[in-house]
């Protein structure tokens, strides 16, 4: 399986106290090279790549809007794309530097001012937006909403600048998981690398607790033996829960907890007719939590 890589500049002046500032931060110019925005199109170009520019337009407020233009039309020219950055103490307020210190009419009104300006040098709105230092909050996305702005770049993890919520209030232990979070490299939809799925759905819920289909198909009987990664966390002294709404009326097929010998008729697993999803939340947001 491939891995996707989506490659983003933010493209801003934040260098306030010297005129040749666009030319020093934006396009990287100096006595001796040049490595700014241009180049890096130009590398991106080189290798058949096409990256992302977010463009914190308001420094035309104080830097001239034609070297701004210039830019846009190198970028599109080299076959880049060119989204909104939004650094809004360029234009209005040089005390408050974050998206998360203006009210909501006043970041609607930054958001929209943006697009008009980058609508002007490239001749379209933008799609994608990026708060500067991720200094976006709630209000933010309901301005960019407003505004047709339906893609956003502004979610930095832990970062203190980022007013945007970690996790939902209705689900304060699910929220606690979040730190807690990890990326299984070698793990994919259809098994683990060098195992072989029997087609889905069976084969791939059998997989997804087990690591192989087991030979399954759908419609199979328990029990199968092998170990699970519930096995696991039992070794481990770990709690854990399984749901199945409704009746579970796909059994095994989709709810690979009742196929296997070691936790066929366990009391952790909740497979009645009364089942229902608030269950599963419910469970979720105890203080002892543990679901599947």
């Amino acid at each position: 399986m491939q891995t996707k890589v989506l490659i983003t500049i933010d493209t801003e002046v934040r260098t306030h106290d010297r005129p040749d500032a666009f030319d020093h931060d934006v396009a990287g110019r100096s006595q001796s090279n040049s490595r700014g925005t241009y180049w890096i199109a130009d590398q991106l170009k080189s290798y058949g790549f096409a990256g992302v520019f977010f463009l914190d337009v308001y420094g035309s407020g104080r830097f001239r809007e034609s070297p701004y233009r210039e830019l846009c039309e190198g970028l599109l020219k080299s076959g880049q794309d060119i989204q909104l950055h939004t650094h809004p103490d360029q234009m209005y307020d040089s005390k408050r530097r974050n998206m998360h210190e203006y009210s909501l009419a006043e970041q609607t009104g930054i958001v929209r001012d943006g697009m008009a300006l980058l609508k002007d040098w490239t001749g379209k709105y933008p799609t994608a937006h990026r708060a500067g230092s991720y200094g976006a909050n709630e209000d933010t996305l309901k301005a960019l909403r407003v505004n047709g702005i339906l893609l956003d770049s502004s979610f930095f993890y832990g970062r203190a600048n980022c007013r945007l919520p970690f996790g939902n209030s209705n689900a304060p232990f699910i929220n606690t998981l979040l730190a807690l979070g990890s990326y299984s490299s070698n793990y994919q939809g259809y098994g683990a690398s060098g195992r072989s799925i029997n087609g889905c759905s069976a084969g791939c819920y059998v997989a997804l607790i087990s690591g192989s289909d087991q030979g399954v198909s759908d419609g199979y009987s328990c029990c199968l033996t092998a170990n699970t990664v519930i096995d696991e966390m039992q070794a481990a002294r770990l709690t854990w829960a399984a749901y199945c709404e409704t009746g579970c009326a796909r059994g095994n097929d989709h709810f690979p907890f009742t196929g296997f010998q070691s936790l066929y008729g366990s009391s952790n697993i909740f497979d009645g007719s009364s089942v229902s999803t608030s269950d599963f939340v419910a469970a979720a947001n105890s203080a002892s939590s543990a679901c599947s």
